[in-house]
């Protein structure tokens, strides 16, 4: 019997790539874990100004938030990890990850 898929949808509070912070609208993190030693991860972020980079390679620093507290409060992680710059238009960037997200810890997936 195959392993479960488990999954998470994060929205992205701060990222940065390469090192530079990129404001964003909105940004959000999905997660795939298939039970393999890697996970499957991808970004789609709408910037406040047109993406300049390149397609390739490139290190992606976030803070997501991660969930809730009793309280209500908005519980934040960071996440990091190598993606490829796979398309982009305009403001919105598309990155795929190309290795492991650090960070990401199993109270996040569900499934």
């Amino acid at each position: 019997q195959a392993e479960p898929v488990r999954h998470a949808r994060l929205v992205i509070h701060r990222l940065h790539l390469d090192d530079v912070e990129m404001p964003v609208r909105l940004a959000t993190l999905v997660v795939v874990d298939r039970g393999a030693a890697t996970v499957d991860w991808e970004v789609v972020a709408e910037g406040l100004a047109d993406f300049t980079g390149e397609l390739g390679r490139i290190r992606v620093e976030m803070l997501c938030i991660t969930g809730a507290n009793e309280s209500g409060q908005l519980l934040l992680g960071e996440l990091c990890g190598e993606a490829i710059v796979v398309r982009f238009v305009g403001a919105t960037v598309v990155l795929r990850g190309d290795g492991p997200l650090h960070g990401l810890s199993d109270a996040v997936l569900e499934g």
